[in-house]
């Protein structure tokens, strides 16, 4: 009798286990580059696609690479409408990586989900989305393991936005969201603290003036 309960109470402890461990991407999950795809705003929602009409989907890990400062930058807007600009359409030279990496799922174009970034094999972010809105729990991480800034941005997805430098631990992006899109002022730093970059969104777009 003790070993038939024995074996059930281990039977309940391996199912609970399996409950709480998470997923992980299936064999099918993608590397790729950011600047093999561009980024269109859908009613003010980041839309990920590498053609018109050829959305990313399913699971992703994505090197990230960003604007070299020091290149002068570019504005485009096409039948697509006004859109963050990667290798997609300007040359390699003008962008630069510190070997962060994505990982998470896309849904239609669309971020969704759990989304985690890692540098130098550390978790250094992690983020939710539903359907291309950022919503719920958001955490940053120095490549030390410390918290550098941690809130919710709920339900309704509205709250404030920082990322930061994850091995100096310096802020490096600010803004607020509402309803799970860009609203306002949205300001990026360089690593010495300068301002790089201001630009005012409503509704999730751009300003153009």
């Amino acid at each position: 009798m003790k070993y038939i309960i024995k074996l059930f109470f281990c039977f309940m402890i391996s199912i609970v286990s399996s409950q709480n461990k998470r997923i992980s991407p299936d064999i099918n999950v993608r590397p790729t580059n950011s600047y093999d795809f561009k980024i269109v705003l859908k009613q003010g929602i980041p839309l990920y696609q590498y053609e018109v009409n050829s959305a990313l989907e399913g699971d992703y890990n994505i090197l990230i690479f960003y604007k070299d400062s020091s290149k002068k930058d570019s504005i485009i807007n096409d039948s697509d409408g006004p859109r963050m600009t990667l290798q997609y359409d300007l040359p390699f030279s003008k962008y630069k990586t510190d070997k962060n990496i994505e990982i998470g799922i896309f849904k239609n174009g669309f971020k969704n989900g759990l989304w985690e970034t890692k540098q130098k094999n550390r978790i250094v972010k992690k983020e939710n989305w539903r359907h291309g809105l950022i919503t719920g729990d958001y955490r940053v991480y120095s490549t030390k393991n410390e918290i550098l800034y941690s809130t919710s941005f709920g339900t309704s997805g509205n709250g404030i936005f920082k990322d930061y430098y994850y091995e100096i631990g310096e802020l490096k992006e600010e803004g607020r969201y509402k309803k799970g899109k860009k609203e306002g002022e949205w300001c990026t730093y360089l690593k010495d603290g300068t301002l790089d970059k201001q630009i005012n969104y409503t509704d999730g777009n751009p300003d153009t003036k």
